[in-house]
């Protein structure tokens, strides 16, 4: 009986995911207020909390303070130099426009400041600069969704390397099919030229390091769009299903 592969992410992934559905739903509903007040902000910063929850959940990140690159380089590893610099810089991101206050007595007194112009929540001053506060934020918010998918990705791809990558991709394929495939894949620039490189032999092909590297990064790439498009799809019963059938 052959192997049946899983495609289902791995527990720890699990354990951060429902954070980014609160996170996700929260953007939502922000999204599409009219008039950003008191609450719409508040959904920004629970949907802050909630990717942090998230990445700590799947990665162990702290969850006190900002996240400089040293720190975020420190508990996550795992991840490509490149996505712990976005994340910080992203996360770590000043805006056009300041906010501050609290919710004294019962009443939101919180104000809004660009270049000398203020705001409240009560009303008075010019109340454009509230959009425009609530809107760099919203916009930020979704990019570093994104990059936290990003960062789910990287780990789904290295813990489910083995079923993700069971299957032969050039399985079924002659070998001129198969050079086709290479070419469509990015890993040579012509699949006529390959060929004859390599005296028609596919297999041969495959034992050039370069050829051999460039088919090893399409399949991760293969495997992160395979994530995203699936992210919120994916389901915790099925993944419990699968543990308990092993």
């Amino acid at each position: 009986m052959g192997y049946d592969p899983s495609y289902q992410p791995p527990e720890r992934w699990f354990c951060g995911q429902p954070h980014l559905r609160i996170a996700r739903d929260a953007l939502k509903q922000a999204a599409v207020a009219e008039k950003p007040g008191l609450h719409e902000f508040g959904l920004l910063f629970q949907a802050r909390l909630e990717m942090k929850r998230g990445m700590k959940a799947i990665l162990g990140v702290p969850l006190h303070g900002d996240w400089p690159s040293e720190e975020l380089k420190r508990v996550c590893k795992e991840l490509p130099d490149w996505l712990v610099k976005e994340l910080s810089a992203v996360w770590g991101r000043g805006f056009a426009v300041h906010y501050g206050g609290n919710n004294q007595y019962g009443v939101p007194n919180y104000y809004f400041k660009k270049d000398g112009v203020e705001a409240s929540l009560t009303g008075s001053g010019d109340q454009t600069i509230i959009r425009e506060a609530f809107n760099e934020r919203l916009v930020a918010a979704h990019e570093w969704m994104r990059l936290v998918i990003r960062a789910f990705g990287e780990i789904y791809v290295k813990e489910k390397a083995y079923d993700l990558f069971y299957n032969d991709p050039f399985e079924d394929y002659t070998d001129e099919e198969s050079f086709q495939k290479l070419q469509r894949m990015g890993a040579v620039k012509s699949a006529e030229e390959t060929s004859r490189r390599f005296d028609g032999s596919f297999g041969e092909s495959m034992k050039d390091p370069e050829i051999a590297e460039a088919v090893r990064k399409w399949r991760i790439e293969y495997g992160l769009n395979y994530h995203n498009d699936s992210f919120w799809s994916f389901e915790e019963h099925g993944a419990i299903c699968y543990a308990h059938s092993s």
